[in-house]
């Protein structure tokens, strides 16, 4: 029953943000460089809702300051599609995406109206793509970006695909790694034996998968803030700097994903 209810709240709250992102695109027509940092708050709001009724409680650690500026390049590890939303809970972001998420039912369609910059694998399309984030920034959007590509099992971190990090150095926007580590299941500490309940990657469907989720009481994540990179002084369209930063940004969230700096579920934790 519980998980019934959880499908219809999250089914209800779609839909109504649908129709308000909708409306939002629609009277934004006349507010077009404001478009997409408007969305991105509604989008925070859908948010925190959603974590809510999901039962995700985060607990932020590291200098929450930085998430009161702007045009913030956000990097984080990528291990399922929940940490997206307790992302977009926190500060208000808009997401780089792959471009199949487009074909995706409702949550595509989300995608499309929250402004989300697609891209493609090859490489024929980056000059678009980099146009479209390096214009979201200087517009004072938040932008988070997955750079492993893929969402991975959590034994490692996959390489970094480098060449979006042009993007916060053309628009001199601050870097900032996220290290995102799940760490517990309804109470219990999650390891090999239930990990792949919240973990989503390889082969696995999304909507089964969904409904293991809603089926959980409470997942408990940490979102770790690590050190902010002013890139203000980089030369742009240099393969070398970018490599340099992806290199830095992986090893400063690797640092950060040591187990053995877990803490325990306590009241500090929060919904949303």
């Amino acid at each position: 029953m519980k998980q019934i209810i959880k499908a219809v709240l999250i089914f209800f709250n779609l839909m109504l943000f649908i129709g308000i992102l909708f409306t939002a695109q629609f009277v934004l027509i006349l507010l077009p460089k404001r478009r997409t940092l408007m969305l991105s708050y509604i989008v925070h709001i859908f948010s925190r809702i959603m974590v809510f009724i999901m039962g995700v409680r985060a607990r932020v650690i590291g200098d929450k300051d930085l998430f009161r500026e702007k045009s913030l390049f956000l990097v984080s590890n990528h291990l399922s599609y929940i940490e997206g939303i307790v992302a977009s809970s926190i500060v208000p972001l808009a997401f780089i995406g792959r471009a199949d998420l487009k074909r995706w039912p409702l949550l595509g369609v989300l995608a499309l109206l929250s402004d989300t910059i697609f891209v493609k694998r090859n490489t024929h399309n980056i000059h678009r793509e980099l146009k479209q984030m390096v214009s979201c920034l200087k517009g004072g959007v938040n932008l988070i970006f997955f750079p492993e590509g893929t969402s991975g099992d959590g034994t490692r971190l996959m390489p970094f695909k480098a060449s979006f990090f042009e993007a916060p150095i053309e628009a001199e926007s601050k870097i900032v790694p996220l290290a995102i580590r799940y760490l517990y299941i309804n109470g219990q500490r999650i390891d090999e034996r239930n990990k792949d309940l919240v973990y989503w990657y390889g082969n696995m469907e999304f909507f089964p998968h969904l409904l293991g989720v809603l089926r959980l009481n409470n997942i408990d994540l940490e979102f770790i803030i690590c050190d902010a990179m002013d890139v203000s002084t980089i030369e742009s369209d240099n393969s070398s700097q970018r490599k340099r930063l992806s290199s830095l940004c992986r090893q400063s969230i690797e640092d950060k994903l040591d187990p053995d700096k877990a803490v325990e579920v306590n009241s500090s934790y929060i919904e949303g």
